[in-house]
């Protein structure tokens, strides 16, 4: 059941309020999913650049194509946990409309990691629907 303030007639200021009292833990989530997508891509670089070692310095052999594909999926882990993270920019308001008090950081974290499958899932989807949206 939605909390009472998600039915009253809204307003600019009302919505203002709400979102400066969320502003501290979309700060902190974007921050955190900034940071992953930044290991990860360090991790695609230092693979990358390895396999460029291996292959001497040549950048167009086989073994410093295979070196981007292995950095490819060494980023890949970093790129669902930052996206995994990201849902928390729509649970935030979703949570707050829900339970009527201002989420923070810890609470949100808290619903991500009780159940983060339904979240990847749920991404999974999305984005398999705006594939099939966008080719059509």
């Amino acid at each position: 059941m939605a909390a009472p303030l998600a039915t009253e007639q809204p307003t600019i200021n009302k919505a203002w309020e709400h979102f400066m009292a969320h502003v501290p833990t979309m700060v902190l989530i974007w921050v955190a999913s900034a940071v992953l997508a930044g290991l990860g891509f360090g991790a695609y670089l230092l693979i990358s650049l390895i396999a460029v070692a291996i292959a001497g310095g040549q950048t167009d052999g086989l073994v410093a194509g295979v070196g981007a594909a292995l950095g490819q999926l060494g980023q890949l882990p970093f790129s669902l946990l930052s996206n995994l993270v990201g849902v928390l920019f729509v649970a935030v308001p979703a949570l707050f409309y829900n339970g009527g008090e201002t989420i923070t950081v810890q609470q949100a974290f808290a619903a991500l990691l009780r159940r983060p499958w339904r979240y990847f899932w749920a991404g999974v989807l999305f984005s398999l629907v705006s594939a099939i949206g966008f080719v059509l």
